[in-house]
């Protein structure tokens, strides 16, 4: 029995060491959405909201402070916005967000390079009513020519984003920054990633 065990473990051990960098960075990612999303559910300033944006390793170019390539950083924030659906965002395509998780009636979305957009996704969206079709008409009108449907940005200054650094190689070695100042432009908490 020993023998069996300690040869399922080599076995795998041997097939994680030749994963794909690409799928090994999607798993990392998930875990660390997932570890992200657990923690921001205790914070109690999520409470009014039913919808959340979350992003994965966003910093412009531009910010002073980088992030070193030992952490991945993961971004959540309410979703504010309408996500416009138009024709060029088919089964496949990667424009609007592809990836989603539901905790506790909220929605949690974000946009994956490595996953296509899916029926379920699609109607996910349009079920927390954040997904609306794009009405050209409306998209070029003046503020009194609009019709109804059109939904204008909303933000809240009150509502403020949670950053997490994670070490890649521990992803319980985290660190949660609760602001309203983008990822980047303030000085990043220190990690120590082995």
């Amino acid at each position: 029995m020993k023998k069996i065990i300690l040869g399922l473990f080599a076995t795998a051990l041997f097939c994680s060491a030749f994963t794909p960098p690409a799928e090994q960075k999607t798993a990392v990612n998930d875990t660390a959405v997932e570890i992200a999303i657990m923690d921001y559910l205790k914070y109690k300033s999520n409470k009014p909201f039913s919808t959340f944006d979350v992003e994965i390793d966003v910093i412009s170019e531009y910010a002073p402070y980088k992030i070193n390539e030992q952490v991945t950083v993961i971004d959540i924030s309410p979703g504010f916005r309408k996500i416009y659906v138009t024709s060029v965002d088919t089964i496949g395509s990667t424009r609007i967000p592809t990836r989603h998780i539901i905790k506790n009636g909220k929605l949690f979305y974000w946009h994956d390079p490595n996953y296509g957009l899916t029926e379920e996704m699609v109607k996910v969206l349009f079920q927390f009513n954040i997904a609306d079709s794009i009405d050209l008409a409306d998209l070029f009108a003046t503020q009194d020519e609009r019709t109804d449907n059109y939904i204008h940005y909303q933000d809240d200054k009150k509502a403020k984003v949670a950053t997490y650094y994670f070490c890649k190689k521990d992803l319980n070695n985290y660190k949660r920054v609760i602001t309203n100042i983008a990822t980047g432009w303030y000085k990043p908490p220190k990690l120590k990633c082995k």
